[in-house]
């Protein structure tokens, strides 16, 4: 593909669905470990409508270029969406989880799809029990998942246990609903202060 820079000349390149096809090649390795780059990837092929101008349907795009059938790589996607790209995350932990979410089963589309298990605003806000498993497994906290599978223990507290939950201090909690309180409801307080009586014991 030919391009002319401002100065004149006249470079050549690959076209832009090549250069993205190979990225995405190198991406499929990777993904057992940590899919973030592969679902990126595979979102942007989607919006830009790569596979059409490869001449491949999404389904064909998928299976050819992706190495998975398309409604793994749905899963993928929304497993990384639910799960954050703030650390690695594997393509089995994403698929497990965003499979769930889109009601798919085993790897292809069950009957329920689209019908969530869990509320979706439970999923994104951080809490349900399959969205704290999914952080604990992709944290490599097999020991607390077992607890948690077997009953043993609740998952928002195995999360907690692993440090994903945070536990905020009662000063973290003072400062945290200083800052939301408005000008009279901080004067009322401050009130409260000078007319309690401190024990310093």
């Amino acid at each position: 593909m030919a391009q002319v820079s401002k100065d004149g000349w006249t470079t050549y390149g690959p076209p832009e669905e090549q250069i993205l096809a190979g990225q995405i090649a190198a991406a499929v390795e990777a993904a057992v470990h940590d899919c973030r780059l592969f679902a990126r990837l595979a979102r942007k092929a989607r919006l830009e409508d790569l596979p059409s101008r490869l001449g491949l349907t999404w389904e064909q795009f998928c299976k050819e270029q992706l190495r998975q059938p398309s409604e793994v790589v749905e899963a993928i996607v929304r497993g990384v969406e639910i799960l954050g790209e703030e650390i690695p995350i594997p393509a089995k932990v994403a698929a497990r989880l965003g499979a769930r979410e889109i009601g798919i089963k085993d790897g292809k589309a069950g009957p329920g799809r689209g019908n969530k298990t869990v509320g979706r605003s439970n999923r994104f806000n951080g809490s349900g029990r399959d969205y704290w498993v999914a952080r604990l497994e992709r944290d490599h906290h097999d020991d607390l998942v077992a607890q948690v599978r077997s009953g043993a223990v609740k998952a928002k507290t195995a999360a907690r246990q692993a440090g994903i939950v945070k536990t905020k201090t009662p000063l973290e909690q003072l400062e945290h609903w200083w800052k939301k309180a408005t000008a009279d409801e901080r004067q009322t307080f401050l009130r409260f202060l000078r007319e309690t009586p401190v024990d310093w014991r």
